[in-house]
C-alpha cells in the first residue's frame, strides 16, 4: 500500500466529515464513493484526500436537495452540470408556486380570480365511483383509492395534488343534491407511465379559480365560474374537477372529514367558440 501515511481508515473519514460510519457505507452502496484500498487480509477500508474532498462534495449536493441519482450522474460527467440546472429549476419553480399559496393562506386571501391555464400531460392513478352525499363520502372514497395505488406501488408524484373530477353540473347552477348519485373519479398523480388504471390527462386549456376558506361559499364561487366561461365565450370540454394543493389537516379534521383549511383548484377544460374548426364544404350544390 502506497503513501499510507495519507490514507484515513473509516473512523478518521466518518468523523472529518461529521458523519457516521454507516453514512460512509451507504454511500459505497450508492456507488458514489469507493475507497483508495480494501486490505484484502482484514478488509480494512483506507480513503484518500481525494475520497475525503468527494464526500464533501456529495454532502453538499444532498444539502441542496438533490437526489442520489442525480448525484450519481454528476459525479460520473462533472463537466455537465445540466441534470442539475433542470432539477434545481424546477424545485425553484414549485417553491415559488408553495411561496405563494403559503401567502395568500397568510393575508387571508379568497377572492375569486379566474384565470387560463395550460395544463400539460399528466399521468394519474384513476377509479371511478358512483356516489352521493358530501364531503365524507368524498373523503372516504379518496383514501381508499389513495390506500389501493400505495398497495400496487404506484410511484406518487408529489409535486402535484389529488385531483376529483365528477359530471355533475348543479355545482355549476350554485346547487348541490346530496340524495342525488354522482360520477366521480380520484386521481392519484404518479410519475409511473400508462398502464392499469393508470391514464395520462392529455393537455388541456384549463378555466379554474383557486378557492380558500369557507366552504359555504364554493357553490357561489363555481356558479360564478359557469358565469365567466359564458362571458369569455369559452366552451366546456369536459368534467368539472378540483386539486387540493395545499392541506393542512390536524388530526381532529382527519377524524371529522372537515379539514381546518384546503387550498383548492376548481376548474374545467374549456375550448375558445373561435376556434371551431370550420365547416367541411359540401360536394352538392
Amino acid at each position: 500500500m502506497k503513501n499510507e501515511e495519507y490514507l484515513f481508515k473509516i473512523g478518521q473519514l466518518a468523523k472529518a466529515c461529521s458523519v457516521s460510519r454507516a453514512t460512509i457505507l451507504r454511500m459505497e452502496e450508492d456507488g458514489l464513493l469507493s475507497p483508495a484500498h480494501k486490505d484484502p487480509d482484514s478488509g480494512y477500508r483506507y480513503y484518500s484526500v481525494d475520497d475525503l474532498l468527494r464526500v464533501r462534495q456529495v454532502l453538499y449536493l444532498r444539502s441542496l436537495g438533490f437526489t442520489t441519482d442525480l448525484i450519481r450522474l454528476h459525479l460520473e460527467n462533472p463537466s455537465d452540470a445540466t441534470p442539475l440546472l433542470e432539477d434545481m429549476e424546477a424545485r425553484v419553480l414549485n417553491l415559488n408556486k408553495t411561496l405563494w399559496i403559503l401567502r395568500r393562506l397568510a393575508e387571508g386571501v379568497s377572492d375569486f380570480s379566474p384565470s387560463l391555464l395550460e395544463s400539460p400531460a399528466r399521468n394519474y392513478f384513476m377509479k371511478n365511483c358512483i356516489m352521493k352525499g358530501g364531503a365524507e363520502n368524498l373523503r372516504v372514497f379518496g383514501q381508499k383509492t389513495l390506500g389501493e395505488a400505495v398497495e400496487r406501488g404506484v410511484r406518487l408524484d408529489q409535486s402535484r395534488g389529488i385531483f376529483i373530477s365528477t359530471d355533475r353540473t348543479d355545482i355549476l347552477h350554485g346547487c348541490f343534491s346530496p340524495d342525488v348519485p354522482y360520477l366521480y373519479t380520484f386521481c392519484i398523480p404518479t410519475l409511473d407511465p400508462p398502464g392499469e388504471d393508470i391514464v395520462t390527462y392529455p393537455p388541456q386549456t384549463i378555466l379554474s379559480f383557486l378557492w380558500d376558506g369557507d366552504y359555504s361559499t364554493l357553490l357561489e364561487k363555481a356558479e360564478m365560474l359557469g358565469v365567466e366561461a359564458y362571458r369569455r365565450r369559452l366552451l366546456p370540454l369536459g368534467p368539472l374537477g378540483g386539486e387540493i394543493l395545499l392541506p393542512l389537516l390536524s388530526r381532529s379534521s382527519l377524524e371529522s372529514g372537515q379539514p381546518d383549511h384546503l387550498l383548492f383548484r376548481m376548474g374545467f377544460p374549456v375550448m375558445r367558440l373561435e376556434d371551431n374548426p370550420p365547416a367541411q364544404a359540401s360536394d352538392s350544390p
